[in-house]
């Protein structure tokens, strides 16, 4: 089986570079034969100063604004919190540096390039001026390095740059580059469309950090111009590495020269046998083929057009499903960062979103495909970001008059918690989400109901705990439904119409009522487990029956807000309001078909359209309901070609297969992944087979897709019928730390 990305063209812009990655390094090669670009990011690397941002108010705005809104002054609240709750943006997630490499003029000729997802190298090979070039770079999780060799079969010359779009200076050592410079203090987020949005205050200064590019070449070396000059070589290999001062206080040069020098003694091809040993260790874990068909096409680009016109498209979707697993692997590993809106993929200082970690959705999506991938140890950096979240969350609920933890909409490196965007009409749309908490506090207990690690459980359960004693103090009983109620809160991005006007504030919006419901639910679930019984936990189980329950519209479909309001936007590209169905359980869980149809009523309403995330979502929704081919038009959907690189809501992939909001978002990639999982197996009630299997998808096998309860699963289907199954206990969880790869 060989599943890879591969093209005959170079990549024309930063959208159709194949990515490379260790959870650290990120990699971007346009893989031009002429002059190439390489844009290089470090998951540390984001713009600020590291301070927390506190909230600045008290929970007398909040009985305010609960006034304001019992008073039908809706409007009038929505400022408040605006003006009142709403503070400082996240910072961004920026690119680091470029590597610059001019190879020289010349006719190029039988150019290919390929990214190998097994083992994640990345080979560009052509002829220029009757020289045949071999072209093959990896990024080392083991190594901590990016490894790039070029061959040629003729002496050849060629100049290398290290730079920067921050503050840095770059000076020459010998056989190598060594880069340093600083983050900006400050970056402004791209909603305050600010005309100079990169700052750099001496009193306030951001993250610095060391870059090294190492040349080792059988040619001749010399500085041109400040660059490194390359003169008459047949082989030249880099070497190149990054330290920032993000949780460091070593010595960041000397840290970078050690793991060069070690990169340079293993040598290239030691290093790029421990590299792909790592990473294929990992991606194996999973197989897919359906119909047949086992290996990408050979022009991802090629078949992506010829699917805009009529082709078939399940080879691309088979690729997408693999490089969705692939970018796990290169982008959340142990003791990394988690992925962001981009991965750890960025070419600019002010990235879409800042690049930030968006916790309506978008972050938790980045993980849905994780545990049932087969792939615990790439949770980790998830589960250490909530950490952190919820410890800084603690001023932020104690601000709203509760105990535990609470966050806004958006994070980032630094734990941000504070909802965004003061003063800014219209972004009360977006910047509280109070169901947030309680959603990452799921995800932890989502994998213990994968990995069933008490020792694990054990150790989040404050966290957890944290959580629900902040919906316990901040939810209030309605005496008109006799229901508890939470607000102020939003139905995320989503708006109703009320008086000829456009508002979104709600006291019981559909998904963080459904969260509350299930987090409370699970919590008396840990709580058995972990033989904890205590008064608080007795206090929890009263409150669970008297949350606000889903509720029914005139029109049939789950209702999203408290009342049955007029949608603004009745195709909105969130699906907030069925989290019960997916990636929750109440609703897949419910008997009877009363609360399923009102969700399959609600998708139709929604359509077959969206954003790449909104679309991997409602596949993996139509999963749930059992309908296979309504989630297989929606796959195909996901593999429309975008060509441009602007904002849209129509969704789809660059000739990258990176998913297009437009413009990239990872979390398309991953959500994909998930779906098809979902499509495949569930196991959060029993163990279903094929549960919303295509009737085009007449024959296939999976192996090694994980299921809740610490099993993995491998079957063979054909005609609609599982005809070999097996299922064995999941192995032990591998750190990287206790295998030798030599």
């Amino acid at each position: 089986m060989a599943r890879f990305l591969g093209s005959f063209e170079k990549a024309n812009n930063w959208n159709e570079c194949y990515p490379l990655g260790n959870g650290r390094i990120g990699v971007m090669d346009d893989a031009n034969p002429i002059k190439d670009t390489i844009s290089l990011n470090d998951d540390t690397f984001w713009s600020g100063s590291g301070k927390i941002k506190q909230p600045r108010y008290n929970k007398d705005i909040i009985a305010e604004v609960r006034e304001l809104y019992n008073e039908g002054k809706i409007s009038e609240a929505e400022r408040l919190i605006e003006n009142e709750i709403n503070g400082d943006t996240t910072e961004s997630y920026i690119e680091l540096g470029r590597i610059e490499t001019d190879k020289g003029k010349g006719k190029v000729k039988d150019y290919y390039r390929k990214l190998d997802f097994t083992s994640g190298i990345h080979t560009v090979t052509y002829t220029k001026k009757k020289v045949a070039f071999q072209e093959t770079s990896f990024v080392s999780f083991p190594g901590q390095v990016y490894v790039r060799q070029i061959l040629c079969d003729k002496p050849s010359n060629l100049s290398v740059k290290l730079t920067s779009l921050v503050k840095h200076t770059t000076k020459i050592e010998d056989d190598m580059l060594v880069m340093e410079g600083v983050a900006p203090s400050t970056v402004d987020h791209p909603s305050k469309s600010s005309h100079e949005p990169v700052k750099y205050f001496d009193d306030a200064k951001g993250t610095s950090f060391v870059a090294m590019l190492k040349v080792v070449t059988d040619g001749e070396i010399s500085e041109k111009k400040g660059n490194l000059f390359v003169k008459g070589y047949t082989k030249i290999e880099f070497y190149y590495t990054s330290k920032t001062s993000y949780d460091f206080l070593g010595d960041k040069y000397k840290c970078c020269l050690d793991v060069i020098n070690t990169a340079v003694d293993f040598g290239f091809a030691q290093s790029q046998n421990i590299s792909s040993t790592d990473f294929s260790r990992l991606f194996n874990r999973v197989e897919l083929s359906i119909n047949g068909i086992e290996d990408s096409p050979e022009d991802i680009k090629q078949e992506l057009i010829n699917i805009k016109k009529g082709g078939n498209p399940l080879s691309a979707i088979l690729t997408l499903y693999d490089f969705g697993r692939y970018l796990i692997i290169a982008g959340s590993r142990e003791d990394s960062n988690p992925l962001n809106l981009q991965g750890i993929w960025c070419n600019t200082l002010t990235p879409p979103w800042a690049s930030n970690y968006t916790l309506n959705i978008n972050f938790q999506m980045n993980y849905w495909p994780v545990l049932s991938s087969n792939l615990p140890e790439c949770y980790d950096p998830y589960v250490n970001q909530i950490r952190k979240i919820a410890e800084n969350g603690k001023e932020l609920a104690k601000s709203f008059g509760a105990r535990g933890w609470v966050v806004g909409h958006n994070s980032d490196l630094h734990g941000h918690v504070v909802p965004v965007d003061s003063k800014k009409h219209g972004s009360i749309t977006y910047s509280l989400c109070m169901g947030a908490s309680g959603w990452l506090s799921l995800s932890l207990y989502k994998r213990y109901q994968y990995n069933k690690d008490e020792k694990f459980l054990a150790q989040v359960f404050d966290i957890i705990k944290g959580s629900v004693e902040f919906y316990i103090d901040f939810i209030t009983f309605d005496e008109k439904t006799n229901k508890y109620v939470c607000y102020p809160d939003i139905s995320p991005e989503n708006s109703y119409i009320l008086h000829k006007r456009r508002n979104c504030l709600d006291k019981a919006p559909a998904m963080t009522m459904c969260i509350i419901r299930e987090l409370f639910t699970a919590y008396i679930d840990i709580c058995n487990i972990l033989n904890i019984d205590d008064e608080f936990k007795k206090e929890v189980a009263r409150h669970i029956h008297f949350i606000t329950p889903y509720m029914i519209s005139e029109s049939g479909r789950i209702q999203e807000w408290s009342q049955d309001f007029k949608e603004a936007e009745p195709k909105h590209r969130h699906v907030s309001h069925l989290y019960g169905l997916y990636p929750g359980e109440e609703i897949a869980k419910s008997k009877g078909t009363m609360l399923k149809d009102a969700a399959r009523k609600s998708l139709e309403a929604r359509g077959d359209g969206g954003t790449s995330w909104a679309l991997a979502w409602k596949v993996a929704l139509w999963a749930r309901l059992k309908d296979g081919n309504h989630a297989y038009e929606l796959l195909k959907n996901s593999v429309r070609l975008i060509t441009h690189k602007f904002h849209g809501m129509s969704g789809g992939v660059y000739a990258s297969l990176l998913s297009a909001h437009p413009p990239f978002q990872i979390d398309g990639n991953l959500g994909v992944v998930a779906a098809i999982n979902e499509m495949l197996v569930q196991s959060y009630d029993e163990v279903e087979l094929l549960p919303a299997l295509p009737d085009e998808w007449y024959e296939g096998e999976v192996k090694g897709l994980a299921i809740e309860g610490g099993k993995t699963v491998s079957f063979y289907w054909k005609a609609g019928r599982v005809i070999r199954y097996t299922e064995k206990e999941q192995e032990k969880e591998q750190k990287y730390s206790d295998i030798d790869f030599l």
